[in-house]
Order: structure tokens, then C-alpha cells, then sequence
């Protein structure tokens, strides 16, 4: 079972996806033959994304002793562009930098909205509409940095999409899902397969966490387990592309420790297309729902203790639970720059 580090920030949720189907596909020639999926990857290639994320939470806070304020609703929209550029192949491997170019993020809580903003390499924040130089209540700028990822980072994928090394920063929003690009989740068949054939994938999922969140204790790990399908192999502007079906559940995994932990429970269900020529994800939409439970220890108020003397803390948190939607298209490639033709010398 491969282990991938995944990003979450506080009070923030992440990740990718693609735009509704527009043009009316039409059935691949030779679709019924077995079909090798792998991505292929060529030194120098740049792949451009982008994206936005959508979703209705809810937000309850248990203060203890049967104390409690909620549910609130908790808007999350936004949309990014990121880029991936291979830098090196090696036994069907590539070595990739990922960069995340753009980034706006908008939160809505009982009205206030707090919008952040990632562009030209430089965050900043506002909140009802008013700069706030560069942070928003309980984080600061720098945090706002971590959170989103803004420096380019190295990874390793392998030809099923699996991350070998490295952690790819998250398009969007921290990510209770995860901080690696979607490919990671949507793996490939190690053999050829036919329409209607399935596999299965296990991904142990350790989530990385900042502010409230670390200060908690972190997020134990969750165990993804999907099942993916090759639904249809279609034509379209001459390009061959596999239709892959997603679904899913996380489970959380027992952390050590013997008091309160978090817990984070998701289900996940989308379709992805991938050009089979080019190897290549080239679209995506999905559906992620969750439910995160995190004890605040902080929040505790006293209660009866058993037999009623004295009094003991009851312990309080909060919960989190809705669904997003992550969408993800390619991008237009940037051309490359044309090498100018040397002077000749005058003789």
C-alpha cells in the first residue's frame, strides 16, 4: 500500500475536477480490444490545469456539559491553475515539479466572507470586502503560505499515477481529501483491461494539518478504498479517451495515544477521462462527502462528576460534515519558445 502525505488546513477543504461534457462523443474504433492505461511521460512536456472547488458544510461546536452553537453553514467556493512540468523519466517513471499558479478562495461564515487570493507568487487577504494585509483572523500571512502551497514542489509518479516520492502542493482548498494532485487517487490498471472491467486501489492517506487542527493532535490517517471502472472508450476532436469511473470510502485508522482523537469519515465518486494516446488525465468531476469530528479539549466545561461530587470537565469540539464538488479541464498548453537562428558572419 503506497503512503502519501496529504495537506489540510484549518477550516479549509480541498482539491480538483473537470466541466460538464459538451460535445457529443462518438464510440472509439477498436474499443472492444483489451486496453493498456498508463500515463506516459516526455522530458520537458508542461501540462496546464484548472479548476474549482464547491461545497456546503456545516459547522457545530460542542462547548460540553450539553453546551453547544450550531449548526452554522459554511460556504467554500474557488477556483486555481496549476501546472505540471517532467523534468525526467526513468523506467516508466517521471519526475515532475508541480506549481501552483493561481488561487482564489472564498469563505462565507453567517455572512462575513473572507476571500484569499494567490497570484504572481504573492497572498493576500481580505475579509467583508477590506484588506486585511495579508491575513484573516487566526492565521497570518505566512500560514496563509503553508496552507496553499505556493512554492513548486518535486515528485516522483510512477505509470499507474501513483505517487512514488515527493508531495505535489494542493490545487485548492487544504484539502481533507488530500494535497497530491487528483492522479493519485484515479490509479491505473497495472494490465490491459476492457470496457466493463474494474480494479481496486488502497491508499493510506496521512493528513498534514496546521493551526486549531495540529494544536489538537492532528488528523490520524484514513484508508482510502476504491473501485475504479472503465466505463466507455470514446472519440472526440481526434483523440481517444478512457471514461473511468471512481467510488469510494476513507476509514479512519486508530491512533495511539488512548485519548479523544479526531475523526474523518468520506466517500468519494466522480469519472475521469484520460487520453489513452497521449497518457494523460485530461479531465475530471467529483463528488466528496465528509464528516470530521475533533475534540477540543480547550472547549471543556464542567460537568457532574458520577455520584454527583464535585464536578468533571466534559469535553467539548467540533464537527464539520457536507460534501464538495472538485472540477478539473486541461489547460492550453504554453507554446514553446522557438530558438532565434544564429547570426551568420559577415566576411
Amino acid at each position: 500500500m503506497k503512503r502519501v502525505r496529504w495537506l489540510v488546513a484549518a477550516g479549509v477543504l480541498s482539491a480538483l475536477a473537470t466541466p460538464a461534457l459538451q460535445a457529443q462523443d462518438e464510440p472509439a474504433a477498436g474499443s472492444e480490444a483489451p486496453l493498456t492505461l498508463a500515463h506516459r511521460y516526455k522530458n520537458g512536456q508542461i501540462q496546464r490545469f484548472r479548476g474549482s472547488t464547491s461545497g456546503a458544510m456545516t459547522l457545530t461546536i460542542d462547548a460540553g456539559a450539553g453546551s453547544s452553537f450550531g449548526p452554522v453553514p459554511l460556504g467554500l467556493n474557488q477556483t486555481f491553475a496549476f501546472s505540471e512540468k517532467v523534468t525526467g523519466t526513468r523506467q516508466g517513471a517521471g519526475t515532475l515539479i508541480v506549481a501552483l499558479e493561481s488561487l482564489t478562495l472564498t469563505s462565507d461564515v453567517m455572512g462575513q466572507k473572507a476571500v484569499i487570493k494567490l497570484q504572481n507568487g504573492k497572498v493576500t487577504s481580505s475579509l467583508t470586502g477590506q484588506n486585511v494585509g495579508g491575513a484573516i483572523p487566526g492565521a497570518n500571512a505566512k500560514m496563509l503560505e503553508e496552507m496553499i502551497q505556493t512554492k513548486p514542489t518535486t515528485i516522483r509518479r510512477g505509470p499507474t499515477g501513483s505517487t512514488i516520492s515527493g508531495e505535489a502542493p494542493v490545487p485548492g482548498m487544504g484539502s481533507m481529501l488530500g494535497g497530491n494532485s487528483i492522479a493519485s487517487l484515479i490509479q491505473l490498471p497495472e494490465s490491459p483491461v476492457k470496457i466493463g472491467d474494474s480494479w481496486e486501489t488502497k491508499q493510506l492517506i496521512v493528513p498534514q494539518v496546521s493551526g486549531p487542527l495540529a494544536a489538537a493532535g492532528g488528523i490520524p490517517a484514513v484508508e482510502m478504498k476504491l473501485t475504479h471502472t472503465l466505463r466507455d472508450v470514446v472519440s472526440k476532436g481526434g483523440k481517444r479517451l478512457a471514461i473511468i469511473d471512481t467510488s469510494g470510502v476513507g476509514t479512519p485508522q486508530t491512533a495511539g495515544g488512548g485519548g479523544p482523537a479526531p475523526v474523518l469519515n468520506q466517500s468519494f465518486v466522480g469519472n475521469t477521462r484520460f487520453d489513452v494516446g497521449r497518457g494523460a488525465i485530461t479531465s475530471g468531476q467529483y463528488t466528496v462527502e465528509m464528516d470530521l469530528k475533533m475534540p477540543l479539549p480547550q472547549l471543556a466545561r464542567p460537568g457532574a462528576a458520577p455520584g454527583g461530587q464535585g464536578a468533571a470537565p466534559t469535553p467539548g469540539g467540533l464537527q464539520i460534515q457536507g460534501a464538495y464538488t472538485i472540477k478539473l479541464a486541461e489547460g492550453a498548453a504554453t507554446p514553446a519558445k522557438k530558438t532565434p537562428a544564429k547570426a551568420r558572419r559577415k566576411k
